[in-house]
């Protein structure tokens, strides 16, 4: 895959900070991406599908006739997240724990 290519612009990435160059946190990520085949990565992808529906990790449309069950929707590329990144994330997260609890003891 050709990773050096791919420009997010001025959208955030979770992965890029700018055109073909990788957040910190995800080079490693990036690096092992980069010397896969597509086919590789659908494979993955199918290996985790088949192990999520195995593990029941799945659930049912009950409108659809077929009554098929389905996995959860997941991202086989994983959002790598840096440890600043989560202490700014943690922080709001407690701040809305607290929030919700008060509201619900209220």
């Amino acid at each position: 895959m050709q990773w050096n290519i791919y420009d997010p612009e001025e959208f955030y990435d979770e992965l890029f900070l700018a055109k073909g160059q990788p957040r910190p946190s995800a080079d490693p990520l990036i690096k092992w991406m980069q010397g896969l085949r597509p086919d590789e990565l659908q494979r993955h992808r199918e290996t985790a599908q088949i192990a999520l529906l195995k593990l029941g990790v799945t659930f049912n449309v009950y409108s659809d006739n077929q009554g098929i069950e389905r996995v959860f929707p997941f991202d086989i590329i994983p959002r790598i997240v840096s440890t600043q990144e989560w202490a700014g994330l943690e922080k709001g997260l407690k701040q809305r724990i607290a929030a919700l609890n008060l509201f619900l003891a209220d």
